[in-house]
């Protein structure tokens, strides 16, 4: 082959190279944004646009309060009200916000939040929850919590929010409390029934990307049943446990093997008791964390009712209850409660997965049995009382919604018949749109399942 005939089969050879891997993304590229199906997103519907998308901001957090209309006036209606719908974001180089929507009403607009020493928050901004009295906020390790003061004019912090939002304006932040995991997501569950079991729940996200403590860590045992066992009550050899077994000799053997599950969790949420007030005569204005609280070691703290082992890459919490009435019309009580956890991370699905919640609180540990030692509270010490730990596994899995990337905060919608659970997307924000699939600018809710 001569020299012409040499660089001509190379010339060739590169066309084809080249042409091949032009062949190869553009492949790759119509199956990364047009090759995904979400049949489990057609259940779901579009509720309203997500604010700020266009000024910069990620989206991160939600909840909601109903409370009653406000109109264009700045005035409330006293007959009808509406869902407000709280979302907080973080901005590139200006301070975090929570925007305002009502479901009537549409937009109303944002408010900033100033720190305790009044310096402007220019965080995360990542979970947020409310029940009218106060709202709180997650930071790193912290939970930011807000009230209004009293004889401030305004009914409770929702009010204030509201219509400060209408201004862009600045709230102000009245307390703060440690937790012992990054406050990576908030939830907040209403009790129908009884409101002294409304609860804040403050829970946090891990991957290998972003490690969580060794006191998020855990390890556990279940039964192909899903019972909690203990190793120590069995002949273990190797991976292996035995049911233990007498011989003819009385000496101890083997028995039959026991089928079991080993589960490790690296992240936690904690249950905390929320504490409510008739504003606004009657505020506790020495209870800044809006929490019931326990005192360690001469400090006062948020009470911990519970712990809650987690999946990995959670970045939302909230809960789904009905109730029944008995045939007589004399008792009510909540038949169903399901958890619903917001699970994603990156350019990958994200999963909504549904919890049979009374299921998961009927078999748990305590703190000191799971761990052998007492809970100990951040900023003050060891808890000698009892903490309850429970598991949010596959055994108490109800279903699994897949859809697409990038859900974040989630809550739950109460109506007159039912409830919805609203989802919130961070794949419209500008920092992701060139690489997601599937740019969702609104929020989208769907009904969760009953449980069995």
């Amino acid at each position: 082959m001569n020299s012409q005939e040499k660089k001509h089969s190379i010339l060739i050879t590169v066309i084809a190279v080249i042409f091949s891997v032009i062949v190869f993304f553009a492949a790759f590229l119509t199956m990364w944004f047009w090759g995904d199906t979400y049949p489990d997103f057609n259940e779901f519907q579009r509720e309203f646009e997500i604010p700020g998308l266009d000024e910069g901001s990620t989206p991160q957090g939600m909840t909601n309060f109903n409370y009653k209309v406000l109109n264009e006036n700045g005035e409330y209606s006293e007959k009808t009200t509406q869902d407000y719908i709280f979302i907080s974001s973080y901005m590139k180089n200006a301070p975090a916000r929570i925007y305002v929507t009502g479901k009537r009403t549409g937009y109303i607009g944002y408010v900033t939040v100033k720190n305790l020493d009044g310096s402007a928050y220019t965080g995360h901004a990542g979970g947020i929850a409310t029940n009218g009295y106060t709202f709180w906020l997650g930071m790193d390790k912290s939970v930011l919590c807000i009230r209004t003061a009293v004889n401030s004019g305004y009914e409770h912090i929702v009010d204030e929010i509201i219509k400060t939002a209408r201004n862009n304006g600045v709230i102000q932040v009245t307390g703060s409390f440690n937790v012992n995991c990054n406050a990576s997501f908030l939830g907040y569950y209403d009790d129908p029934l009884n409101i002294y079991n409304d609860s804040l729940y403050v829970g946090e996200f891990y991957n290998s990307r972003y490690p969580t403590d060794e006191t998020s860590k855990f390890t556990y045992y279940k039964n192909s049943e899903g019972k909690l066992i203990n190793p120590d009550d069995y002949i273990v050899d190797g991976d292996r446990f035995y049911e233990e077994a007498v011989d003819e000799n009385g000496k101890k053997v083997k028995g039959e093997e026991v089928i079991y599950k080993k589960i490790c969790t690296n992240a936690v949420m904690y249950e905390f008791g929320a504490y409510l007030t008739d504003p606004p005569s009657s505020y506790n204005t020495s209870n800044k964390y809006g929490l019931y609280v326990t005192t360690v070691n001469g400090k006062s703290v948020p009470t911990v009712r519970s712990i809650y082992l987690l999946p990995d890459e959670i970045q939302g919490a909230a809960f789904s209850a009905r109730t029944k009435t008995s045939d007589d019309g004399k008792t009510t009580t909540i038949s169903t409660k399901t958890l619903i956890l917001s699970q994603s991370y990156a350019l990958k699905n994200s999963n909504l997965l549904c919890y049979d919640f009374n299921k998961i609180n009927s078999s748990g540990s305590t703190y000191k049995n799971l761990t052998g030692k007492n809970f100990v509270y951040p900023d003050a010490g060891e808890y000698t009382s009892s903490v309850s730990v429970y598991f949010v596994d596959d055994f108490t899995l109800i279903k699994n919604y897949s859809v697409p990337s990038m859900s974040e905060g989630i809550c739950t919608v109460w109506g007159k018949r039912d409830n919805k659970i609203y989802v919130l997307f961070e794949s419209a924000a500008k920092k992701y749109s060139p690489f997601v699939r599937q740019k969702l600018n609104s929020v989208y809710s769907f009904k969760p399942p009953e449980n069995n």
